[in-house]
């Protein structure tokens, strides 16, 4: 073999190293990254896992959250009949001893009339 076909084996030996070496480092780091990816892809299903969760857990906090409105709503309608019924009372109530006062004072003023007499 001449000296200039060897030095040319020699440089394409070389090359074959060095692509051997670069291949190697890429394959490298496409396992990495195909490692990375799996990961990623684990923890995206985990998160949507939580947010699946948390999402039924607002969903029901929301749905209490909407009964107790309208358990106060409720309330404050009750509060208000109520209220309007105590003040039907305290007004026949207070007709009715008004009414009691001038039986009172008739019978009173009766009496007295009818003693003097």
């Amino acid at each position: 073999m001449s000296d200039e076909n060897q030095s040319r084996l020699e440089r394409i030996e070389r090359l074959l190293e060095s692509t051997a070496v670069v291949t190697t480092s890429h394959s490298d780091r496409l396992n990495t990254l195909e490692n990375f990816g799996i990961r990623a892809g684990e923890v995206i299903e985990q998160n949507a896992a939580d947010i699946n969760r948390l999402t039924d857990r607002l969903n029901q906090v929301t749905d209490r959250i909407d009964r107790n409105a309208a358990a106060i709503d409720r309330l404050v309608e009750t509060v208000v009949d109520d209220r309007e019924r105590f003040a039907e009372h305290q007004r026949t109530t207070e007709a009715a001893l008004a009414k009691i006062d001038r039986v009172l004072d008739y019978l009173i003023k009766r009496d007295t009339t009818d003693n003097d007499d």
